[in-house]
């Protein structure tokens, strides 16, 4: 959840080839020299798992501290005593935790699953087989990032109808 945060911060200020690079060229680089190295001296697929885990979290602090650094400060320094009797704003916060908890579970539930369930061999099939079906989502995401920031400025100005 919060990678798509980053990458929306990335795309309303129309910095489209900083998502690509990182978001996608530097995080497919990563997991592949990883992936690489781990399985030279391991077939445990867990490691794969944590594997995943561990580029999304790289790939995400880097996108956040570019973003934080180039363009505008995220985090601003405050004290707990300015929200810590806001009830509404803890209430919202403990939805927002729950919801991103949710979401991680979902979205690592399948590689789980399919670690705890097939030979390894298998998960390296499927694991081909995902990313030659990717590709087909990875030229539609990377299209949709370029062109609908694009069309969104050219309706505001009013050349598109």
């Amino acid at each position: 959840m919060l990678f798509g945060v980053i990458i929306s911060l990335y795309r309303s200020i129309l910095k489209i080839k900083e998502i690509v690079v990182y978001g996608t060229v530097v995080n497919v680089i990563v997991r592949a020299i990883l992936t690489f190295i781990i399985f030279q001296f391991t077939n445990d697929i867990l490691y794969f798992i944590i594997l995943e885990i561990f580029t999304q979290i790289l790939v995400l602090f880097i996108m956040l501290y570019l973003f934080n650094k180039n363009e505008f400060k995220i985090f601003l320094k405050s004290d707990y005593k300015e929200v810590i009797h806001d009830t509404k704003m803890i209430d919202y916060g403990k939805k927002m935790f729950y919801n991103s908890v949710v979401s991680f579970i979902a979205s690592q539930g399948l590689s789980i699953i399919i670690a705890i369930k097939l030979t390894s061999s298998d998960v390296g099939a499927y694991n081909i087989l995902l990313t030659l079906t990717g590709l087909t989502t990875f030229l539609l995401l990377n299209l949709n990032k370029v062109f609908a920031p694009a069309i969104s400025k050219l309706h505001h100005a009013k050349k598109v109808s």
